[in-house]
């Protein structure tokens, strides 16, 4: 199921489970039940944690191989579905530190910002533009991406990173003709003006986590309804 000696399989089929755990529980008590290959295992049932599991699978599958094999499936797929959870809120976490730490160190506002597009007309119809080159730019990305992907992936990683790199500058850039500034120039002073802070980078970092595919997921929905408003 691995690439080599030393690799590690991406993925374990739940049928290859059930037919290794019943294979290892007959090693060298041929002959024997599933019942008893269990109660010949060492140690006592409440004690030896995988002992205590397999009986209550034999137990569950009412002494029947197939049936084993079945609750075997059953009892890995679960398993993996609750290591899969723990990644999941994993990753959250990283998202959130990451996106906290970007979010903090640009001052990306989302209240200031929405502030700033209510008080300019121009900005609007600037980030409209902006937003519709980046769902062209992003699209054609992915197909790119796609017809890279015979290619080292070092090379690949590598391009991949000069490309982001260079779409974080031309994003700062187009940020600025459409006259919205990041960075930190000046604190908050007023109780109210620190509560609005705290509300507007919290936002940000919550938005930010998500994602660039869920967003340019709703960019591009939104260009479409905008689209069809129009014609």
């Amino acid at each position: 199921l691995s690439k080599g000696d030393n690799g590690r399989p991406s993925y374990i089929p739940p049928e290859v489970v059930g037919q290794v755990v019943e294979a290892l529980l007959h090693v060298d008590q041929l002959g024997k039940s599933l019942r008893d290959a269990v109660d010949a295992l060492p140690g006592d049932k409440k004690k030896n944690r995988i002992k205590g599991m397999l009986d209550t699978l034999v137990t569950q599958a009412g002494n029947d191989a197939v049936q084993f094999r079945k609750a075997v499936e059953t009892h890995f797929n679960a398993s993996m579905d609750r290591a899969s959870g723990w990644f999941k809120r994993y990753t959250q976490n990283i998202a959130l530190a990451v996106a906290a730490a970007l979010v903090i160190g640009a001052n990306l506002d989302t209240v200031a910002l929405t502030s700033s597009l209510a008080s300019s007309p121009a900005a609007r119809v600037k980030l409209v533009e902006i937003a519709e080159q980046q769902v062209r730019d992003s699209v054609a990305a992915v197909d790119l991406a796609k017809a890279a992907e015979d290619a080292g992936a070092l090379s690949a990683a590598l391009d991949k990173t000069v490309a982001a790199q260079a779409k974080v500058r031309i994003a700062a850039d187009h940020m600025d003709a459409a006259g919205l500034q990041f960075g930190w120039t000046s604190l908050p002073k007023t109780p109210g003006e620190i509560l609005s802070k705290i509300a507007g980078l919290i936002i940000s970092i919550v938005a930010v986590s998500l994602g660039a595919p869920f967003w340019f997921s709703i960019l591009q929905r939104f260009m479409q309804v905008r689209a069809s408003g129009v014609s």
